[in-house]
């Protein structure tokens, strides 16, 4: 009897202290993103700066922020920007997260990430839904926004109806360079006129020599043709093979009278004896 009271009253013992001490509840963590700085995207380099509520934040994390077209495909657009203000792209899902916004403070309640789509990025004009992933220290497990945010993207086109105009300036100012070239090729042509001049020079006339005639009257006789000098006796070659010609005719002419006169009078001794 006297155990079954001592167990009772230790019971109640139990009941009146588990009244005044608190419990400990533990909250699963989360995060969704609370407001972007815009929903509409114009260029690729515009910067939207999007925030996040984050509730009991486990561990060591990367968080990023990215534009998806297709929830089936599994694809993401953009860059975000890290704790070294480095623009890091978005990579999939399964890849390196160590690019992406850092948090070390278990503490923090509320994360202000900067995301842009790139001027490199494929993505086109269209709707989109941009979403938040939470990744572990070692990149192996992620975790998605309890919310998307729909994001309109609205990239300019360039207007090609623009591109033919600059081809006909094009060509209006190289056909005055094209026209002017041959202009200044006639000048030399001026100074080639006068070249023709020689072709007039008169040709040189023959030059007669003298001829000795010996007749039976034992005389000699030599008859000089008149001698025409050419329009070139200028030329002193000539004039000296002329003269030195003339001379030994001369000389061959004086020594056949000699020849001759000898044996007249070698003759006119003998018909004297």
């Amino acid at each position: 009897m006297y155990q079954t009271l001592q167990a009772l009253g230790l019971l109640v013992l139990i009941s009146f202290v588990s009244l005044f001490t608190p419990v400990n509840v533990f909250a699963s963590f989360s995060f969704n993103i609370s407001s972007p700085s815009a929903t509409l995207i114009t260029t690729g380099s515009q910067e939207v700066s999007v925030s996040l509520n984050v509730t009991d934040l486990p561990s060591e994390s990367y968080f990023r922020v990215a534009l998806q077209k297709d929830t089936g495909t599994g694809l993401y657009y953009g860059y975000v920007q890290n704790n070294n203000n480095e623009w890091s792209k978005i990579l999939v899902l399964s890849g390196d997260c160590l690019g992406y916004f850092k948090v070390t403070d278990l503490t923090t309640k509320l994360l202000n990430l900067n995301f842009k789509i790139g001027d490199d990025s494929e993505i086109g004009s269209g709707n989109y839904i941009l979403k938040a992933h939470r990744f572990t220290k070692t990149c192996n497990s992620y975790t998605e926004s309890q919310n998307t945010i729909p994001i309109v993207i609205s990239l300019p086109t360039p207007d090609p109806t623009q591109t033919p105009t600059a081809n006909p300036t094009a060509t209006q100012t190289s056909n005055p360079t094209l026209i002017a070239t041959p202009t200044i090729k006639p000048t030399p042509t001026k100074t080639s006129t006068p070249k023709p001049t020689p072709t007039e020079t008169p040709e040189a006339e023959e030059t007669e020599l003298p001829f000795f005639d010996m007749t039976n009257d034992n005389k000699p006789t030599s008859t000089p043709a008149p001698i025409v000098m050419g329009a070139k006796t200028e030329n002193k070659s000539g004039l000296i093979s002329f003269i030195f010609i003339s001379i030994g005719f001369l000389f061959l002419g004086y020594g056949g009278y000699m020849i001759y006169n000898k044996r007249h009078e070698f003759f006119a001794q003998k018909r004297d004896i």
